[in-house]
């Protein structure tokens, strides 16, 4: 038996198999839990067991459920065979589960407005998307969600974040990291164009700033940048003047991206603090020298402070800062992260 309290206080109660993961357990009774690969990759489906025995599949990886996690009794739900009862605490409320037997997920058709590389392993896309009067569709999401796109002529999709805020124009920015042999990195290099179009869906996950009565830290890596400036935009939106830092860098000054976009962003959130840094500076260079670890452990030990953490980059540097946040003393519930695994 799988009894599952989420974070509003709601159950759930469901057999689930020795033989059969959680995931599949529940989608069994009709119970759609929030998930994307089944795969063990992307974290999805994130959970903490307080009660219980169980085994892992061969799907997870130190990448989405690193070793010290395990111990703590955090499990991918797609990957957990139960080998008692269990008791799982899921990470959001009744409203995001979903009970039927399928689930129709609209697909959009979203028009390439602009593609611009930034630097040699950064691409910024904007997609439009148009209804049949060829008018801006709605696209409503929360800041800090993503949506997946279908690589044209392919049956792959592949996740990108948001790095604006919804505004009934129907444009989506996104920023792309580059690979040398992705599948999606190959269409950009040879046929992304204005004017064409991608399949997409959406919106995904539960990334996304929470309500606080302390200091906010978002801290990114590469393209990990952009639900952070979503969120950060929608606190503009929301005349949130919450005490807020942006620590964020990149390898040299060649590989970084977006500075002019963040010192706008810095005006419009005056509560706002960038702590931006490279970790091989050139002369003029003036803000912090290191990794974005190195930043925050400075800043930490400066200020004092006891912040939220909103957390997204490599899988590596997420750990990293995770690993700063526990020798720090602030309390896992506080830092709220997504990493970014490399597809292509």
């Amino acid at each position: 038996m799988i009894r599952a309290t989420l974070e509003d206080g709601e159950h759930l109660q469901f057999e689930c198999d020795s033989e059969e993961n959680v995931l599949s357990a529940a989608l069994r009774n009709n119970i759609i839990l929030l998930s994307e690969c089944h795969k063990g990759i992307c974290t999805t489906c994130r959970a903490h067991c307080s009660s219980g025995d169980f085994e892992l599949g061969e799907g997870v990886s130190v990448y989405s459920l690193p070793p010290e996690e395990q111990d703590e009794g955090y499990t991918l739900l797609c990957q957990t065979y139960p080998r008692s009862d269990l008791e799982v605490e899921l990470p959001y409320g009744l409203d995001r589960v979903t009970f039927g037997t399928s689930r129709i997920e609209e697909v959009y058709e979203a028009r390439i407005a602009s593609c611009e590389r930034w630097t040699e392993h950064v691409v910024s896309i904007i997609l439009e998307l148009r209804d049949e009067f060829d008018k801006p569709r709605d696209f409503r999401f929360t800041p800090g969600q993503y949506v997946k796109l279908c690589v044209p002529g392919t049956d792959e999709w592949r996740s990108f974040s948001m790095a604006n805020v919804p505004d009934r124009s129907g444009r989506i920015e996104l920023m792309v990291r580059v690979l040398d042999d992705g599948v999606f990195s190959n269409y950009l290099r040879e046929k992304a164009k204005v004017g064409r179009v991608i399949e997409m869906k959406g919106p995904y996950g539960e990334f996304r700033v929470h309500p606080t009565a302390s200091p906010r830290y978002f801290v990114g890596g590469s393209t990990g940048l952009a639900p952070l400036v979503s969120m950060l935009r929608g606190m503009v939106e929301a005349n949130d003047s919450t005490p807020s830092r942006l620590i964020f860098g990149m390898r040299s000054r060649e590989f970084f991206f977006y500075a002019k976009e963040l010192a706008v962003l810095a005006k419009a959130l005056p509560t706002l603090s960038l702590e931006l840094s490279l970790e091989t500076p050139d002369p003029e260079w003036t803000a912090h020298t290191g990794n974005v670890g190195e930043v925050l452990e400075a800043v930490l030990s400066q200020t004092g402070e006891a912040p939220d953490f909103y957390v997204c980059g490599p899988g590596p540097m997420v750990r990293r800062i995770e690993e700063i946040c526990q020798a720090h003393g602030v309390h896992q519930d506080r830092v709220f992260s997504e990493k970014f695994l490399a597809s292509g």
